[in-house]
């Protein structure tokens, strides 16, 4: 039995949380702590899960990170492993850390240097064309960011003692959303995507359309929404902690990207594509929450001095079954242990400097060498160039074939010969080339090799030819095919070797880039014809001299005839206007026929210079973005590259610009449905030259097509080249400068 007080005594009660204002403040940090650790742990798991979702899927096979992590230079493979990486950095917060605060540090910091490291190594990757994957996207980061300060900002305002720092996470929050929705990085900002999206509505053919359109902008808007809303809390408190706002911000986003998953079951081996999908998602859903309660904690330590060191299971940490709730009982807050975090800070903050200044000195565009003086040819170096590479060559891409019916030994007995062949011709020319030949036949002994290696050993061998002053240059090429028999994926490699005829250089702006006028020296023919190529990972730009001839040749003969093209036309919407468009050409090209090759070369040689003028790092065109609306990514940039290159040519001196419209409209006659990169690209430049649709629904339409042909024909050959920097200064919101060559 207890004692009654006596009189004139007060009954002493034990504190209450509600009447001890500290140990409530130290009982809500520990249900903080203990929330971010619960997060943490199964969050670190789905980063590092993040290593199995494909790099790329090529037919229905996936190619994963291990496969090609290492061919890749050491800044894009630190990209693509930047989100397991942070997983294991969280993963070891979770062991070592003492404090909720040093692991909310923790956190922040190593998604914040992933984003960062896949951002910097993502751009180093476009120049080496190696792609980062475009499942983890570092271009939602300023969303997710925006949706997790919100979310952490509706717990601050719930605990007195952090209610001062609210106004600051929420502008954070506003700032970050301003930034994705803003900001346009390439191509448009999204809130104009959005207004587009919208406007775009009523030209769906059908409803299914329109209800996939409304369903893309609500998830775009979704964020901006869960920020917009959480700008309540200046003024108003939630009831409790982890409030119902909390939870739809937190968790609300991966419940409508489920609605896409769809999509995933239309693929290629869908259930495999589901399962990535799903995958993606949480792991979305793993960076917001982890943010949000990383936020928490690491603003409610500067203003709780202790609490955090112990965790609890009770209704603070997350099993997916309650969020919030009642704690009977407040923990005894222990004395403080571990790092304060007016240490821990700095040392975060100080580890995510360090490892970005890293990564951009690392992921720093290549510098490409364009100067390459000319020697005369020598037999030697013909041999080695010529006979001795071709059989190494064709030998390998029997090998190839033979191991896939038998054991290829016949075949691997020639590759060997052949490789030493060529060795022993190499030798003979100089030691750079014996040396860069020596590495190529002996590291590309592999049926499987990947696409970036294989170029990158290529390049070696044209590096020494350029540094012995050699002129020959080799182009890297690939192939890869689905193999439906044995159901795997098989990539055929080969190389195309040319004479470098003439080396031309170009000053735009201060920089340099270069030209190789070439010939082709395979005696089999086996040349692409190709008018030109530029890729973004090789130095020079290339003008197909043989190719340059055939084309000649044939607009030649277009002009004798009075014809717009001599292919097959398949796109019946297009048959009326063709007898006028080759009387354009007759009555503009008669008695110039002299000019043609002069043009064509011409204009091959500004479009190539062109693309690598500008890089894998174009702003993307608004006119690309609304014709290729749902497209892959890779599409877009393809297109918007070939429509940056033909503006380019169209302002060429001479007959280049009318040749190049002939060029544009035989694309369109390919097919009916517009469906190739080259017939895209013509849409968006006739659209965008006569500022007029083309169109009729998603087709062309000769009654569209042909007034506009004909006006922009009509034109004179300065007024059309002078519409094409226009367009291109508009379209790219930059100033098209004139190559001046050196």
């Amino acid at each position: 039995m207890s004692e009654e007080p006596t009189k004139g005594e007060a009954a002493v009660e034990p504190p209450t949380p509600s009447q001890d204002p500290h140990q409530e403040q130290a009982l809500f940090f520990g249900i903080s702590a203990a929330r971010l650790r619960s997060r943490a742990r199964w969050g670190c798991i789905l980063l590092l899960l993040s290593l199995v979702v494909p790099y790329d899927i090529v037919a229905t096979t996936p190619i994963f990170a291990w496969d090609v992590v290492g061919e890749l230079r050491l800044s894009s493979a630190l990209a693509l492993l930047a989100l397991p990486c942070a997983g294991l950095a969280i993963a070891l917060g979770l062991l070592l850390t003492k404090r909720g605060a040093s692991l909310a540090f923790v956190v922040l910091s190593a998604l914040l240097t992933a984003a960062l490291v896949r951002k910097l190594g993502a751009d180093r990757a476009a120049w080496d064309v190696v792609r980062v994957p475009d499942a983890f996207s570092t271009r939602p980061a300023g969303a997710l960011l925006a949706i997790g300060l919100t979310a952490a900002a509706a717990n601050l305002k719930f605990r007195s003692a952090t209610r001062p720092a609210v106004p600051y996470v929420l502008g954070a929050a506003g700032a970050s959303a301003a930034y994705f929705y803003l900001w346009p990085e390439r191509g448009e900002a999204p809130i104009r995507t959005v207004i587009r999206a919208l406007g775009s509505i009523p030209d769906m053919p059908d409803f299914r359309f329109q209800i996939g359109i409304l369903l893309i902008v609500f998830l775009m808007v979704w964020p901006l929404f869960i920020t917009a809303m959480g700008m309540s809390f200046f003024k108003v408190t939630p009831e409790k902690d982890e409030s119902w706002f909390a939870i739809v911000a937190n968790w609300t986003l991966s419940l409508h990207l489920l609605l896409l998953v769809t999509r995933a079951l239309m693929m290629p081996q869908p259930g495999f594509t589901a399962m990535v999908y799903l995958l993606t998602v949480l792991i979305v859903t793993a960076v917001i929450v982890m943010t949000s309660a990383a936020v928490t904690v690491a603003v409610e330590s500067f203003f709780v001095p202790a609490g955090d060191e112990v965790p609890t299971r009770s209704a603070g940490s997350d099993d997916f079954s309650s969020f919030g709730g009642e704690v009977s009982e407040a923990p005894p807050a222990p004395a403080s242990r571990g790092m304060r975090p007016e240490r821990a800070l700095p040392i975060a903050a100080a580890v995510v400097v360090v490892v970005a200044i890293t990564q951009a000195i690392l992921s720093r565009p290549p510098d490409k060498g364009t100067d390459w003086d000319l020697e005369k040819p020598t037999a030697d170096a013909d041999l080695a160039f010529g006979p001795a590479f071709e059989a190494w060559a064709h030998a390998r891409r029997r090998w190839d074939l033979s191991s896939r019916l038998k054991s290829g030994s016949e075949a691997r007995v020639e590759v060997k010969q052949s490789g030493k062949d060529l060795i022993s011709a190499a030798k003979d020319v100089s030691p750079e080339l014996s040396e860069a030949m020596t590495k190529l036949v002996l590291e590309s002994d592999d049926l499987d090799l990947a696409g970036a290696k294989w170029s990158r050993l290529v390049h070696g061998v044209n590096e020494a030819s350029r540094a012995s002053g050699l002129p020959y240059y080799i182009d890297p090429d690939f192939l890869v095919r689905q193999d439906e028999e044995k159901g795997e994926v098989r990539t055929h490699f080969m190389a195309h070797v040319y004479r470098i005829k003439k080396v031309s250089q170009f000053d735009v702006d201060g920089d340099v880039f270069a030209t190789l006028h070439v010939e082709s020296m395979d005696s089999s023919g086996a040349d692409h014809l190709r008018l030109g190529f530029s890729r973004d990972e090789q130095p020079f730009a290339l003008v197909n001299l043989d190719a340059v001839a055939v084309k000649s040749s044939q607009y030649r003969a277009l002009v004798k005839q009075g014809y717009c093209t001599d292919d097959i036309v398949l796109n019946p919407r297009i048959y009326s206007g063709l007898e006028s468009c080759g009387a354009l050409l007759k009555d503009y090209a008669d008695e110039r026929e002299e000019e043609i090759a002069k043009a064509i070369l011409a204009g091959t040689e500004r479009h190539e210079l062109q693309h690598q003028v500008d890089g894998p790092h174009l702003p993307l065109a608004g006119p690309v973005l609304t014709l290729l609306e749902g497209f892959d990514p890779a599409a877009q940039e393809r297109v918007n590259r070939e429509v940056s290159a033909f503006l380019a040519e169209l302002t060429t001196d001479g007959m280049a610009p009318k040749l190049g419209l002939v060029q544009l409209a035989q694309y369109l006659f390919s097919n009916e449905e517009q469906r190739g990169v080259y017939s895209k690209t013509a849409v968006v430049l006739f659209e965008a030259l006569a500022e007029r649709s083309i169109r009729r629904g998603f087709n062309v339409d000769g009654d569209r097509f042909w007034p506009v042909y004909e006006k922009l024909f009509a034109m004179s050959d300065d007024q059309l080249r002078a519409r094409a920097r226009e367009v291109w200064e508009e379209l790219f919101d930059a100033e098209l400068t004139p190559p001046k060559e050196k």
